[in-house]
């Protein structure tokens, strides 16, 4: 069985690859006698070799030669392009932005506390939930989460576990995460399927699936709070569409829509790409760059929804926070426009960082996190998810810690009101091939 990108398990011994009979993941095709593709895969294929790309969440990029990448099966929310770590970019949402190489990090052995915080009597804060793909044994797990690191999990059961079974142990996007019902949501569809919006229950994962009324592959979503509406975007031709839904109902209303322009000079050209929604609920917002193929120009993309007459999307360019480099992610400070992103330091190790800050205002560095990292490999580089959210005081994010000869998946969190922190590695351990979902409770 192929695999259509790079799935990363975190094992007690090393960071690797899934390899099965044809290597993909994102990255290269090794040959194989004939293309052995099955009739829900696509061979993708060059002069060095072909590989299935799983045409329920992937598509075949073209080789890259002035990059050095090969013809590669890309997730269906990317899009190819020249740079990072496997030629896929998340316009989005970074998992494949090169920070450094593996061998630049300092692996701690320990668990990397704040000198601020007693071990024994950590600062209280909410709990926190994730979801996660297993890996080969293709399931996902939901994990209830405290800031010590302690965890327990359930198996995600009913149709998202259906669904699932169609990617064959991939990995996903991130899923929004729901703190009023303590849910994750997401949408997946087609041209031809429709769109489905699927639910999960963070504490006992259970799942549900409403079947939307429009066609086409959701490029972006995000839950809000305040609104309580989820906000899917579907790519129709050249046209972003903007759907809001109720997730108790199903119930869905057209929010927008916008041409995405001729190019990657036009600020609307991944507009429907999501990272977030600001405070009014009618601005869809996205980090990244605004020429994605080539990891150029960073900066924030708004676009507010206005129905029938949408105004136009912008682009405003960032700077780097000082002693940063560019944000990695994006989560909005509940009741007011600034954010919170984990940003990995200039220097060193390039730990991440806990930055507030906001379009108009100074960034603030809350938090420089000893241990934190985005998943990678010696072999690739960075290559994989982190997700992050925020409750009330208490901001919440999955990293990677670097011990001495591994790596695993820790809790960081921060106490806004006293900017206390931590960064506890998941006691049990917790092996896993990716993150698809994280989110700070209400309580």
């Amino acid at each position: 069985r192929s695999y259509s990108f790079c799935t990363l398990l975190v094992t007690p011994t090393l960071v690797t690859m899934m390899k099965v009979s044809v290597v993909v993941l994102g990255l290269v095709a090794i040959a194989a006698a004939d293309c052995g593709c099955t009739s829900d895969e696509t061979c993708c294929e060059d002069s060095s070799g072909y590989a299935c790309c799983v045409d329920e969440e992937s598509f075949c990029v073209p080789d890259t030669p002035s990059a050095g990448f090969p013809a590669r099966c890309c997730p269906k929310w990317t899009v190819g392009c020249a740079v990072g770590s496997v030629g896929c970019c998340d316009p989005a949402r970074p998992w494949q932005r090169i920070i450094e190489s593996t061998a630049a990090r300092s692996p701690l052995g320990v668990k990397g506390m704040s000198p601020a915080v007693n071990p024994k009597a950590p600062f209280a804060a909410n709990t926190m939930y994730a979801v996660f793909t297993a890996g080969i044994s293709i399931h996902m797990e939901v994990m209830t989460i405290q800031a010590s690191g302690a965890n327990t999990k359930k198996t995600v059961t009913g149709p998202v576990q259906t669904w699932y079974n169609s990617l064959y142990g991939e990995s996903t996007r991130v899923f929004a995460f729901d703190a009023k019902r303590t849910m994750f949501h997401f949408a997946d569809g087609s041209a031809d399927k429709g769109v489905t919006l699927y639910s999960i229950d963070a504490t006992t994962g259970s799942s549900t699936a409403k079947t939307l009324k429009m066609n086409g592959y959701p490029v972006g979503f995000d839950y809000h709070l305040e609104t309580d509406k989820f906000i899917f975007s579907v790519l129709q031709g050249s046209t972003y569409s903007f759907y809001a839904v109720d997730v108790d109902t199903g119930a869905t209303t057209l929010a927008g829509t916008i041409s995405r322009g001729s190019g990657e000079s036009d600020a609307a050209f991944y507009a429907g790409y999501i990272s977030g929604i600001a405070l009014d609920g009618t601005t869809v917002q996205r980090l990244g760059y605004q020429a994605v193929t080539t990891g150029t120009n960073s900066g924030l993309g708004s676009f507010n929804l206005t129905g029938a007459a949408p105004s136009k999307a912008t682009w405003t360019s960032i700077s780097n926070a000082p002693d940063s480099l560019f944000y990695y992610s994006l989560t909005r400070v509940q009741g007011t426009n600034d954010f919170l992103s984990l940003t990995p330091a200039a220097k060193g190790s390039h730990s991440f960082q806990i930055i507030r800050w906001s379009l108009n205002g100074t960034p603030k560095t809350l938090a420089a996190l000893p241990n934190a990292h985005a998943p990678s490999s010696n072999k690739i580089g960075t290559l994989g998810y982190i997700a992050d959210g925020q409750y009330g005081n208490t901001y919440g994010a999955v990293v990677i810690e670097d011990g001495a000869e591994t790596q695993k998946w820790a809790i960081a969190s921060l106490d806004l009101s006293t900017n206390q922190y931590q960064v506890n590695a998941f006691e049990p351990e917790f092996v896993s091939a990716s993150v698809s979902g994280f989110g700070v409770g209400s309580a």
